[in-house]
This record gives C-alpha cells, sequence and structure tokens, in this order.
C-alpha cells in the first residue's frame, strides 16, 4: 500500500503542456484533482487551500461563509473521494509551503504528485537542485514526464445511454375516470406501463390507508398522503399517484378532492423533495466553496424546520448503518437524512471538527461568530435560489413547515370523511 507521505516527482519540460494534459485526467480519473497555485514567496496554506476548491471543481463567487480555502478544502477531502492530487509547478512553490501541503493532503489519504519543471533539461540548476535534495529526504518516488503519461492512460468511458421510451402526457381528469381515460387516449403500450403503476398505487394506497385505525384518522391519511406526493418526480407522476390515492380513498370510506388547475400550478412552482434528482439540486450544491447551503438543504428537506437548523449540534449527526445515510435528533425527533444529501452534511461535520469545534458546539455558526439564528438559516436556504435558480424552500421560508392539511391545500387537495359509508374490501383496482 502507497505511502501518502511519499510523493511522486516528475520531471518535466517547462511547458504547460503537461499540466494543461493533467487537468484533462479528472474525466479519466475522477479520484484525481490538480493543484495549480501562482508563484509568489507571500502564499500561504489558504492560497493552496482555494487552488484545491478549484481542482476539484468549487465555484469560488459562491462562498457562504468566508472560511479560509485550507478549511474549506478540509470538508471535502473528508469525504475520501479523493486519492491522489497532482501538484503543478512545484519548483514555484518553497519547500516549507510544499512541505506543508504534502502533509496536509496526506491528513486525508491523498498522494501527492508534484510536478517539477525542469528548464533546459538541468536538474543542477541550484532552485530545482534544492527541490531535489528535500523530496530526495522524503524517499520520493522521481521519474520522467513519458513515464507519468504512460500510468495514466485513457479510461474507457461507457457512451451515454439514450434516452428510453418517453413517458407518456397522461390525462387531466379525476381519479374515478382516470383508468378508463388513459385507456381510450394511450397507445397499447403506454397504457399498459401506466395501468401496471396506477394499479400498484392504488393496491398500495389501500393497504396504508386500511391500516389507519383510531382517532384523528383524516389527518393520518393527510400525512400519509403528503408524505406520497412530495416524493414523486415529475407532473405526470404526481398526477398519477393523486388519482390513485382519489381511488383507493373512496373503497376506505374518504374521498379526496382535487382542484386539477391548483395542483399543475403548484406542481410547476412550489418545491419539494421528489423534484431534488430532476432538477440536480445536489449536483447543484456540489458547486459551492462551502458545505452549509447543501447541509441546509438536506436536512429542510428531510423535514427539519428553520427554526430549528440553529440548535442543532454536531453530536445530533449520527450514522448508525455506517451506508453513507445520516439521521439527526432535533427537538421535533429523529430525521433521516438519505446517502447523497448527506454528503454535505458530512463535510460540514469534518469542515467543523477541523476548525477545532467539540461535538457538542453548533453546527450551523457564521465566520464571525459561533452562533446563528432563524433569520441566518433561511438566508442559507434562499442563496439556492438567489445564486442559481434552485429552489428548496417555498418563499418566504416560515418557521416551521406546513402541516400535511395546509400542504395538500396549497395543492388543492381536500379530504373529506364519507359518513354512513362502508369499506369495500371487494374491490379490485
Amino acid at each position: 500500500m502507497t505511502d501518502p507521505m511519499t510523493p511522486t516527482v516528475v520531471l518535466a519540460h517547462p511547458t504547460r503542456n503537461l499540466n494543461r494534459w493533467l487537468n484533462t485526467r479528472r474525466a479519466h480519473y475522477p479520484n484525481m484533482f490538480s493543484i495549480d497555485c501562482a508563484s509568489g514567496h507571500e502564499q500561504r496554506m489558504t492560497d493552496i487551500g482555494e487552488a484545491i476548491l478549484t481542482g476539484i471543481g468549487k465555484d469560488s463567487m459562491l462562498d457562504a461563509n468566508k472560511r479560509s480555502g485550507a478549511t474549506s478544502a478540509a470538508a471535502w477531502l473528508s469525504l475520501g473521494e479523493y486519492n491522489t492530487a497532482t501538484i503543478l509547478d512545484t519548483q514555484l512553490l518553497p519547500t516549507r509551503l510544499l512541505n506543508e501541503t504534502i502533509e496536509y493532503l496526506a491528513l486525508f489519504g491523498v498522494r501527492s504528485i508534484c510536478i517539477l519543471a525542469v528548464p533546459h533539461a538541468d536538474p543542477n540548476t541550484p532552485k530545482i537542485g534544492r527541490h531535489l535534495t528535500y523530496f530526495a529526504g522524503l524517499g520520493a518516488n522521481v521519474i520522467n514526464e513519458t513515464e507519468l503519461r504512460n500510468s495514466l492512460p485513457n479510461t474507457t468511458t461507457p457512451k451515454p445511454v439514450g434516452p428510453g421510451t418517453p413517458q407518456p402526457r397522461l390525462p387531466r381528469v379525476d381519479g374515478i375516470m382516470f383508468r378508463s381515460t388513459c385507456r381510450d387516449l394511450l397507445n397499447a403500450d403506454h397504457f399498459a406501463a401506466v395501468d401496471a403503476e396506477f394499479v400498484a398505487c392504488v393496491q398500495q394506497f389501500r393497504v396504508e390507508i386500511g391500516a389507519i385505525s383510531g382517532q384523528g384518522k383524516s389527518d393520518r391519511l393527510a400525512s400519509l398522503l403528503k408524505r406520497d406526493l412530495e416524493h414523486t418526480t415529475n407532473t405526470d407522476q404526481l398526477i398519477l399517484h393523486t388519482r390513485a390515492a382519489q381511488v383507493a380513498a373512496m373503497t376506505c370510506g374518504f374521498q379526496i378532492c382535487v382542484d386539477t388547475h391548483y395542483l399543475l400550478g403548484a406542481e410547476a412552482s412550489l418545491p419539494r423533495i421528489g423534484k431534488a434528482e430532476t432538477e440536480q439540486w445536489w449536483e447543484h450544491f456540489d458547486t459551492y466553496r462551502d458545505p452549509d447551503p447543501g447541509a441546509a438543504a438536506a436536512l429542510y428537506s428531510a423535514g427539519a424546520d428553520a427554526q430549528h437548523l440553529p440548535e442543532i449540534r454536531l453530536h445530533n449527526i449520527s450514522n448508525p448503518d455506517k451506508n453513507g445515510a445520516l439521521t439527526c435528533t432535533t427537538t421535533k425527533g429523529e430525521i433521516f437524512v438519505s446517502a447523497k444529501p448527506a454528503r454535505f452534511l458530512r463535510a460540514l461535520v469534518a469542515q467543523r471538527l477541523y476548525a477545532g469545534a467539540a461535538p457538542n458546539d453548533r453546527l450551523f455558526v457564521t465566520h464571525r461568530a459561533a452562533i446563528t439564528h432563524v433569520k441566518h438559516s433561511s438566508r442559507i436556504l434562499n442563496w439556492s435560489e438567489t445564486n442559481g435558480g434552485i429552489s428548496v424552500a417555498a418563499t418566504p421560508i416560515r418557521k416551521e413547515h406546513a402541516d400535511p392539511l395546509v400542504w395538500l391545500a396549497r395543492y388543492g387537495i381536500r379530504i373529506t370523511k364519507l359518513w354512513k359509508t362502508a369499506k369495500n374490501d371487494k374491490v379490485t383496482a
């Protein structure tokens, strides 16, 4: 196993051709990045950190918390997604800073490949000689440019899969007419696929509604329906699930009334967690220099209220299953965050710990104070819409999430208990 502290030194020609070629390697080796620092005697580790952030694809303009470059870079390197860094034009860095950089990268299991541009192919140049002496003290492996190129060949990239069969546009009719209208308007193949999904949804809803007992049945049905609909990814899936719920509820003693115009308007304008994949929320947050906006969005979209975000402590975040997903303990209870958005939480926790925070310290802080307020949490959530047009929370952001009945009302959905009716167990989808 290669020791991360043992760098590889590449003696290269003093042109930027190799640097440009190395910058193309990330497309073939996603766990590799380049550090391209300008020369200067006043450079510090924060400058190296900024170069690392640029190398791993962060936008320096999307700065959420004014942290130093080294502290911000630590958040992303701690995720273990990178194992190799190429340090370009190493001869321009003083050996003191170079040593700090190699040690810093080694903290996160990242091996250094140092590109040493040798003028006139003469390694005996005094400045190059000093660097080579330094590398010899580390026991570095010295190779030439050809050997480096041979060790990083192009990888075979699979051809992108073309779009599959386009999903049909579903009829905008009420639940009781939905199935028959689909049969009339869709071709046989489309109808077969839509009908299979519709029947499965109806059956699933009937099982879940049938399990509701005791007081507050309408409220519990509202919670069930909200939980399902907020995870739909597009307009047609929202319509299908809504119509399936209407049919299932009618056989279980409930009526779900839907204003289709409200439903379609809310689908287009209101954020919901189901849109995260289709709108690429997490890919957008990955361009931020700091993990704070992505972590706030991950918690908020998982159910944490904006007013509770400032109170979350580092020890409230845990990973009991060790599978990438996280749980967060709030005053509202435990909140589950799936693996993809949880990545930003893990990065923020690592960044706070790297900066010297204790487990009982707050997760979200500003660069000026170790405390945040609700308005600061709302501002973090609003940044995504301001800077990239990605909306994860309806504006103005409320201190608490809307309760299920209010959430459904925004989509034009109302639940009524059908009194003096009997549940019909013989109805088949």
